[in-house]
């Protein structure tokens, strides 16, 4: 039910920017059309197999995995996550984009609670989608004027630099990097990049990777050699 809320959340807004929140709208026939329900009905087949079943937002082994994965985050026991605690979902992310995270989404005195949690790792795994874009625009979009700069660009990717020096893989330029994501984003107004760019553009799920995760970056970076570095958590 939560999958079903996330990504029927924004349908029928034109201006992206004008919501701010994962319930603003739900409209019953987007609901009907919704490609997302094509993986309830796929639990009525009668042969499923368990990657597909694992795969499935609406599967007991899908809830299972992502219910799994937070007691494991959870380390002191108390039923919520702290910063320190979520970080832990990959090596790769950011301090400041989990400091965003937190400024941005409902927590309990400065903690997630699990239904919070659903909608993280909703917007992780299905970047492509313009819900789960939405969801990261809110944290990139650092003051709100609906637009993201070099400042703001430069603010993110330096501690992606950082993170990916302490895994002893020097020798990236953020100036070279922003140049990059302009040319993704292909934004209107050249000087600016928008929501709209950022759908427009095809690719604004990689560029988000770049901007909050050093695993997808370099990862992303590597594509053509296939290097990879390993996660500590996993």
């Amino acid at each position: 039910i939560r999958s079903i809320f996330f990504f029927q959340a924004e349908d029928g807004i034109r201006d992206f920017c004008l919501s701010r929140g994962l319930g603003d709208v739900y409209k019953r026939q987007d609901m009907i059309t919704s490609p997302i329900l094509a993986e309830l009905y796929e639990l009525r087949q009668e042969r499923v197999s368990p990657e597909e079943l694992k795969a499935n937002w609406f599967s007991s082994q899908s809830a299972m995995r992502v219910y799994e994965k937070y007691l494991k985050l959870d380390i002191d026991h108390n039923g919520l996550l702290r910063k320190a605690e979520l970080s832990r979902y990959s090596w790769g992310l950011t301090e400041v984009f989990i400091d965003r995270i937190y400024e941005e989404y409902q927590t309990f005195e400065g903690e997630m609670d699990y239904k919070t949690f659903l909608d993280f790792v909703l917007a992780m795994e299905n970047k492509k989608t313009p819900q789960s874009l939405q969801y990261f625009w809110r944290v990139l979009d650092v003051y709100g004027k609906g637009a993201i700069d070099t400042f703001i660009i430069n603010m993110f990717f330096r501690q992606v630099v950082m993170k990916l020096e302490m895994k002893d893989k020097p020798g990236y330029n953020v100036e070279d990097v922003k140049d990059e994501i302009f040319d993704m984003a292909k934004p209107a107004n050249g000087m600016a990049i928008t929501f709209q760019d950022l759908l427009n553009c095809g690719v604004g799920d990689i560029i988000v990777s770049m901007l909050i995760d050093a695993r997808a970056f370099y990862e992303y970076d590597q594509r053509e050699s296939g290097n990879v570095i390993e996660d500590d958590y996993e």
